[in-house]
């Protein structure tokens, strides 16, 4: 077959099990081509990612996918170079092949697809090099779940929000590739921030007419006690007993966490596992692997499980503890039944879980003593004067959200500047053997240990060009990596917030804290109100149910 040039070819050749598009897949396309920067919301299921699929082909160029979950990524991955589709993904994997499949890629030919987590792309001075090398080799860049965005919502991934700075550090302010973000649904906040962020226009947010399938069928149930909730847990496990199941704890520790109730029903021998995000990328991987194949049938997990995975016999949705909001209710019910038939979710409730999940959702914000704790010691180095500092997001974004949290705060109001993203110490690199590459042998003694700050400030040379120099001889075979970098954000902090300042920041997270807590009592609202729940979130949502 002839290069595919419209649509119809790339299905034909590509995608022959699909014969046509569906929704607004073809107006989602048609927007991405216009290069119209792109909203688009479907159910889950609905088909999400051939818009980007058949888009990125379209274009000949190279898409870039920003996705929250490496399982995912990796599983879209496969999935296109199965179908003769070039695509790498770049999370999940040790510097050294990180380095090494970024080395040998070419961002020269057409139609191909590079998966990398928010992280990746808002923090890594290597894939910034060369994104900024071949910006004009790039054609679309896709945000998956977007949802992830929003600082109003459950599900806040702080890199996201440094994603406009990072486009405007490749690409220049002004000359972004066209975008399109992805989602199941947004409440209107996290809309407009959305739009807001990545320049969105209202008359292109594309939305499904049919957002919640009807093979759906959901039920609330008000128990007294955690004890009848486990009851209750033990009779649905039997009811399902055949069935891929997954259990929402929303908790990693404690006694009704992810790993003590997986713990707990399989010492009662049950098929089950936990996933949460303290597990390392390849554990995940294998568990959710077994969960595809149904070596493993029942997973706990918290909300991060299921994202935008391709697994359509999913049968059973069980919430354990409520959620909080009706939006996370509706995105987390809809990784059922994806094949269309019959499938159930249950949210099993109690009185004590509002209480729990208050305090998670009033714990989520940093206090104002902590944002200003954060402000006067940053988790950053600004020692001995130094007029640039350097900061490492992937030793601190785990275990320190609310500090992340301040420092892209600071960044979006200004006060801090990122000014390179690169490594901390030079000495990963060494010269090809057999090249004696003099520029690289000065900057080394310039600094006794490597430290790239030292090496700038003795030579009176900005991080950004040695940082570009670094990574133009890595790319060009003048250097190769010897040992893992310790990768940092280096950037220049010249005035702090004052009080004024840090009350305005702090009030911003209480009106965030409030909104929160404002969805979550409209969630029990609907819970209390004994309304039908698919009627209800159809209402809150504004959408329309499907023919599914």
């Amino acid at each position: 077959m002839a290069t595919p040039t419209t649509k119809q070819d790339i299905l034909q050749k590509y995608f022959p099990y699909i014969s046509s598009l569906r929704d607004i897949q073809e107006s989602a396309i048609d927007n991405i081509q216009a290069g119209r920067n792109t909203l688009c919301l479907m159910p889950t299921g609905g088909g999400k990612s051939l818009i980007y699929q058949v888009a990125g082909l379209l274009s000949k160029k190279i898409t870039l996918v920003i996705s929250p979950l490496i399982a995912l990524m990796r599983q879209q991955s496969e999935r296109l170079n199965q179908q003769k589709i070039e695509s790498i993904c770049l999370s999940g994997l040790d510097t050294k092949q990180y380095y090494s499949m970024l080395h040998d890629f070419s961002f020269v030919d057409e139609s191909k697809f590079i998966f990398i987590s928010p992280e990746k792309a808002a923090f890594d001075g290597y894939l910034e090099y060369l994104f900024r090398r071949y910006q004009q080799n790039i054609g679309l860049l896709v945000l998956d779940e977007c949802h992830c965005v929003s600082q109003w919502g459950h599900s806040f991934r702080p890199a996201y929000k440094a994603l406009p700075l990072f486009l405007d550090r490749v690409f220049g302010s002004s000359n972004w590739p066209t975008l399109l973000c992805l989602t199941a649904t947004l409440n209107p906040k996290d809309r407009e921030e959305i739009c807001t962020d990545f320049r969105i226009s209202p008359e292109n947010i594309l939305e499904s007419s049919s957002l919640l399938r009807k093979n759906l069928q959901l039920n609330f149930e008000t128990h007294p006690d955690e004890a009848a909730k486990k009851l209750r847990l033990t009779e649905l496990l039997e009811q399902y007993q055949d069935d891929k199941i997954i259990v929402y704890t929303h908790r990693k520790k404690g006694k009704f966490g992810t790993k003590a109730l997986a713990e707990e029903l399989q010492t009662e021998g049950w098929n089950c596992d936990f996933f949460d995000a303290d597990l390392n990328d390849s554990r995940k991987e294998i568990v959710l692997t077994s969960f595809e194949t149904g070596k493993t049938q029942i997973i706990f997990a918290t909300s991060a499980f299921g994202m935008g995975i391709d697994i359509p016999d999913i049968r059973v949705v069980i919430h354990y503890l409520i959620p909080e909001s009706i939006e996370q209710y509706y995105q987390e019910i809809g990784r059922a039944g994806r094949d269309g038939k019959p499938s159930y979710g249950y949210l099993l409730y109690s009185p004590t879980n509002i209480r729990i999940r208050q305090d998670m959702i009033k714990a989520s914000f940093p206090s104002e003593a902590e944002i200003v704790d954060a402000c006067n010691n940053p988790p950053i180095n600004l020692r001995r004067g130094n007029k640039v500092g350097s900061f490492s997001p992937w030793l601190n974004s785990s275990e320190n959200t609310d500090q992340l949290i301040i420092f892209f705060i600071l960044l979006e109001l200004g006060f801090l500047k990122i000014v390179a993203t690169g490594i901390n110490n030079i000495t990963c690199f060494s010269c090809i053997k057999g090249v004696e590459l003099i520029e690289f042998n000065n900057l080394l003694k310039a600094s006794r240990v490597g430290i790239a700050i030292a090496i700038a400030n003795k030579l009176h040379i900005s991080i950004a060009e040695i940082t570009n120099h670094l990574y133009e001889w890595y790319t060009n075979g003048l250097l190769k990596l010897t040992h893992s970098p310790r990768k940092v954000m280096f950037y220049e902090y010249p005035e702090k917030p004052n009080d004024t300042d840090i009350k305005k920041i702090a009030d911003d997270f209480e009106r965030k804290n409030n909104s929160r807590l404002t969805a979550f009592r409209q969630l029990i609202q609907l819970i209390e109100s004994g309304q039908d729940p698919a009627l209800g979130i159809s209402q809150h949502l504004g959408i329309k149910l499907s023919d599914i």
